[in-house]
């Protein structure tokens, strides 16, 4: 009849657009492409403090003496948690690029969704023991005059006259200096 709506055949799917959530596709690559540039930025950032501050406190060895100062727990747990940082950068960019594009947009969905979980994953596994490193751990700290071990209450006490402190989380350079 003339005055009934057009219907559409049953057997004909709704039309959808090649790309799903386009916008929002690209809002959040975009947010997680500042996280990953940010957080690759705060860790290098750490990492070069961190190196600068342990080689200044091994300047200061007299002639005869040595030092060693283990960090590796922390160091490890820090390096893979920035460089997980950089892959979500640069696969932030990458998928960014093909949702611009209306060839490309769909065809990556699925690896999309395959590596943004496989990174969130490995950043979480990073981060739980980084977090307890931080938190509940510090520098294990040696010294030695020739082959002599330098007791741990007098290098308790040279650490308390130069300022440093093996304790992760009391690390100066973390602070703001605005």
């Amino acid at each position: 009849s003339p005055s009934s709506p057009p219907s559409s055949s049953p057997s004909s799917p709704p039309a959808m657009s090649a790309a799903p959530l386009r916008l929002t596709r690209l809002a959040a690559l975009c947010l997680s492409f500042a996280f990953g540039v940010i957080g690759l930025g705060v860790g290098i950032n750490a990492l070069v403090k961190f190196e600068d501050e342990k080689h200044s406190l091994e300047k200061m060895v007299p002639a005869g003496g040595s030092i060693t100062i283990d960090t590796s727990d922390i160091l490890s747990s820090g390096i893979v948690l920035t460089i997980v940082c950089g892959l979500v950068a640069v696969a932030s960019l990458l998928f960014a690029f093909c949702a611009l594009s209306p060839r490309l947009g769909h065809r990556f969905l699925l690896l999309q969704t395959a590596v943004f979980g496989f990174l969130t994953v490995w950043a979480f596994a990073v981060l739980v023991p980084f977090t307890d490193f931080f938190a509940n751990r510090q520098a294990k700290i040696s010294a030695f005059i020739g082959t002599i071990p330098i007791p741990e209450s007098i290098i308790q006490s040279i650490q308390d006259q130069v300022g440093a402190t093996p304790i992760y989380h009391d690390v100066e350079y973390r602070e703001s200096r605005f």
